[in-house]
This record gives C-alpha cells, structure tokens and sequence, in this order.
C-alpha cells in the first residue's frame, strides 16, 4: 500500500465512525497494523487507550488516561533516541499527535519486518537459539551503555528527555515494587501465598545493593516482543517500548534469564549454554555470588507482577482450564522460593 504523506487526515477519515481504542490488541495502547491484508509495506497505529481495565483497576479514570498518554509519549520518544544513539533494530516513528481533534492520542510507525518469536523460541534448534540469546547479549550491552541513569523509577518524558518520575534508590524501588505486588494478590486466588512471600523478601532483601549502576531497561523483554528473520537466525526488531525503566543491568539480565530459559523448563545443559551465551555476550557482567543470591529475587517478581494481572489475562478461559493455570502458577512461584539460595 502507499504510506500517506498526512497521516492525520488519513487516520480521522479511516476512523471516523469508530472509536480506534476501542478495538485491535493491545493494553494502555491500543495497536492497528494497516497494509490492506497483504505483506506489502504498511505501517502500524498506536492509539492511547481510554480507561483500559487493566489500569483502572489500580487508578481513577482521569489518572488512568493519563497514564496511558504518557505511555504512548514513552515509546514513541524511546524508539526515536534508541534509533539516533544506536544501531538497534527498531520500529521507525512516521508521526506524533498526543492531542488531535477527535481521535484518541496516537503515534504511528513502520511495520517492521519478522515474525514473533512468541510460542517458537523454545521449539527452535539449539544453535538458533544460543545465536539469538548472543545477539540479545549483545543488544542490550549497547541499550545500557547509550542510556546511563543516576537513580531508578519508571521513565517519563521531561522537557524532551528521558527521566525518572519518582527517583528511587535501587532497595527502595524494589521495596515498593514488591509491597505492590503483595497488594494485588491479596485480591486473587493466590492470597494466602502472601504471607510466606513476604517473609521471603524479607530474608532475602538483605543481597540488594544499596546503590547501582541505572541503565534503561525494556520492561517487557520477552520472546512475543522480539521479531526475528524467516530463518529464525536474527532479530529484525524490538518492539512494544511503552514500559522502560531506569535500573540496573543485572535486573533485566535476570528477567531475561527467566522468560527465555527457565518458563520453557529446557534440561539443565540446554539452560547452562543458552545463559552462557547470553552472559558471554553481555561482556563485562560478572555472574558474583551476591548476583546469584538476589537474581531469584528479581525473578519472582516479575512473576508475581504478571500474577496480579491473572484474572484479566485469563477471563475468558474456562473455569477447568483456568483452575489447571492457576495451580501450575502456584507452583512455579513455591519452586522458585524453595530453590532460592
């Protein structure tokens, strides 16, 4: 298809009868990829998502929607500079309207070429695989050393620039981060795992740094975000950057580690090559065994933030298969307490 040279009367005329937030995939934002069903060159709509459930379940509307236009101002600011600074693949921003006339807030950009590595990484041969954790090493190693940050928090766009909204002290982030996620759980099935995760933190806070190296992280790092070539052998583009945080390198590393080894349950030699490759190619990351002690720590948390939002990813599962998820969800968690150093 022609990419439109005004690509706000393009979007107001193709939407005009239609709320755009109110359809397509997507959670603050809400995601429409328009190539006219071909594989033709296209270009893909971010529009801000007006109370989006999964957010107004913590915010009132006004703070909720606001939440989601800072988001959409995030990305499309974070794949401009990582697109200036770097040689990272990244989706290209066509154009920028966080308040246009009669549609919701919206930024548009390429339609990157690949596919998903969602539901294929653990299926691919060993060799692909350790190429792409390599790659992804490498990646990384070149986000965090163009993005340094002198204290950690969620990242804002202030006066054209990346900063932490609320400065944290690394302890004190995750001090919160975890108080938080307790908070969700006491409203699901997993309530009554509360009290034991938080005796949990509590001996394990101690192997928390007091301060750290900032860098920016991609806060949803994972194998449905990476687009890779047909051959499956290199990335083609990372994408969905709406939630970056400023924190140290060895958060994302661990979280990596978690969502592309250990969910897949590889066995045990598949799981130590593939994070050789990844730490090899990080380069000067030293796998110390303080790092060791608090890597589970920022493991689980990952998992228990996803678990929070349990109910909302699965409310259209059946009740059988919803009840099987939720036990397979409480054993990971009780596994990763018990097997914690």
């Amino acid at each position: 298809m022609t990419i439109p040279t005004d690509f706000s009367s393009y979007l107001h005329q193709r939407f005009d009868h239609d709320d755009p937030s109110s359809s397509g995939l997507g959670g603050k934002g809400t995601v429409h990829i328009i190539d006219d069903d071909t594989d033709s060159e296209g270009f893909v709509v971010k529009f801000c998502k007006r109370n989006s459930p999964h957010v107004l379940k913590y915010f009132d509307a006004a703070s909720s929607n606001d939440l989601a236009v800072d988001a959409l101002a995030v990305e499309s600011h974070v794949l401009t500079v990582v697109a200036e600074r770097t040689s990272i693949l990244v989706p290209e921003v066509l154009a920028v309207d966080l308040s246009p006339s009669k549609l919701p807030p919206y930024f548009v950009m390429e339609k990157s070429t690949g596919d998903s590595l969602h539901g294929q990484f653990h299926d691919l041969a060993l060799d692909k695989q350790k190429r792409l954790m390599a790659e992804i090493g490498t990646t990384l190693t070149v986000v965090h050393e163009s993005f340094p940050f002198s204290t950690c928090g969620p990242l804002r766009v202030v006066d054209d620039t990346l900063k932490p909204v609320d400065e944290y002290q690394w302890t004190e982030w995750c001090d919160t981060q975890w108080t938080t996620c307790l908070e969700r759980l006491r409203e699901t099935r997993f309530a009554d795992l509360v009290p034991e995760l938080k005796s949990w933190y509590a001996t394990h806070r101690q192997y928390l740094p007091e301060t750290s190296q900032a860098v920016l992280v991609h806060d949803d790092f994972r194998p449905a975000n990476l687009l890779v070539d047909d051959a499956m052998e290199s990335v083609t583009a990372i994408i969905d950057w709406e939630d970056v945080l400023a924190a140290p390198p060895e958060y994302q590393l661990a979280r990596l580690e978690f969502l592309f080894i250990d969910v897949y349950e590889f066995p045990t030699e598949t799981q130590s090559q593939l994070r050789t490759a990844l730490y090899d190619s990080y380069g000067r990351f030293q796998l110390t065994d303080a790092y060791q002690k608090r890597r589970k720590l920022y493991q689980l948390l990952s998992i228990l933030w996803k678990t929070g939002n349990f109910r909302a990813t699965h409310q259209d599962t059946d009740e059988e298969l919803r009840t099987s998820l939720v036990q397979q969800r409480r054993h990971r968690i009780q596994q990763m307490m018990s097997t914690s150093s």
